[in-house]
């Protein structure tokens, strides 16, 4: 599951990440501050499902170059 404030306003992040469509993706993204990957992951059209059970080379070949960006994302979807 997706760790998720309750103060966050984003209701679609509540449902199991799986699920997500490419926009509530791209929501994610700006949820974890790293809305400058949203053009990567929009191109590849990014699903939920394809999301989690993204590891560290995968997200390096999606153009995900900054570790600290990769460990956020890694961290954040394992929380």
């Amino acid at each position: 599951p997706v760790h998720v404030p309750r103060h966050s306003s984003a209701p679609a992040m509540m449902r199991d990440p799986k699920k997500w469509t490419v926009d509530e993706v791209l929501a994610f993204l700006d949820f974890c501050e790293l809305s400058e990957l949203r053009a990567a992951f929009s191109k590849a059209g990014v699903l939920g499902e394809r999301l989690v059970k993204m590891g560290d080379s995968e997200l390096t070949d999606l153009g995900v170059t900054k570790i600290g960006h990769r460990k956020k994302l890694l961290r954040a979807l394992k929380d």
